[in-house]
């Protein structure tokens, strides 16, 4: 496993990034930041997380992860919710590109399976992931 000091798609990916790409992502979140670019603001996510390329089952592994904005600010927001701050959100994602006629790119990011429970251990959450990449694509339970 490949470790390193955040996990975006380019890192997962490489940087030719291509419609019908995908990777998984799991791991527990425990707090946010903003960071500025030339891009714009990015909300980069603190925790423990890997990352597993499924064409190539590279796996990744980092303290921060960022996403595209509206399923960081999911994050962000479960994560400023929580009345007890010893409490996690467990993430288990696919991330993929699709065809976009409305992007420069050609494609846009679809990020599916977004749930949280609360006081994850970190450890057990990263562990689980990586049994099987079919577990990080389950869908929420809804409880």
């Amino acid at each position: 496993m490949k470790q390193l000091k955040k996990i975006t798609s380019k890192d997962v990916l490489g940087s030719k990034i291509t419609v019908g790409m995908k990777y998984l992502l799991g791991g527990t979140a425990w707090g946010h930041f903003v960071k500025s670019t030339s891009y714009g603001d990015s909300i980069g996510i603190e925790g423990d997380f890997v990352a597993v390329n499924p064409k190539t089952n590279e796996q990744f592994s980092a303290p921060v992860i960022y996403l595209p904005q509206d399923k960081a600010e999911s994050i962000k927001n479960a994560l400023d919710a929580r009345q007890d701050v010893s409490e996690c959100v467990e993430i288990k994602i696919e991330i993929s590109t699709v065809a976009s006629d409305k992007s420069k790119t050609g494609y846009t990011w679809l990020v599916t399976g977004l749930k949280s429970k609360e006081s994850m251990n970190a450890q057990a959450v990263m562990i689980a992931s990586l049994t099987t990449a079919s577990n990080l694509l389950e869908a929420p339970t809804g409880k």
